[in-house]
């Protein structure tokens, strides 16, 4: 099946965002490159399955994808990326310690 947009980087990080695995297939089928904010908008969203399938299909970390999970409130997000290699910005460990309004809102 034909994709109904073009495989740019742009599009593998709005399907991240819907969480459709099988859009996402089809993207790596066409040879889509990532985009860099791929796995940070899977934890924005709350998107443990989607993170995962993007991150074992070979997407990099964003470097801001443990803040974003751990703003979103997303647990199972944070704990895959960082036990999979993602980086924990310093400044997170005190936000989760001592957190600001609307810091951790699912927490």
């Amino acid at each position: 099946l034909a994709l109904p947009w073009s495989a740019t980087p742009e599009a593998s990080s709005i399907v991240a965002m819907t969480g459709n695995t099988d859009h996402m297939k089809r993207l790596i089928e066409a040879g889509c490159p990532w985009h860099p904010e791929t796995t940070m908008h899977c934890a924005s969203k709350n998107l443990p399955a989607m993170m995962k399938f993007v991150h074992e299909n070979g997407c990099p970390w964003h470097p801001l994808t443990c803040q974003y999970a751990a703003q979103a409130g997303s647990i199972d997000c944070l704990l895959y990326a960082h036990t999979h290699g993602a980086v924990i910005q310093p400044n997170l460990c005190r936000r989760l310690l001592n957190p600001l309004p609307g810091d951790l809102a699912g927490l």
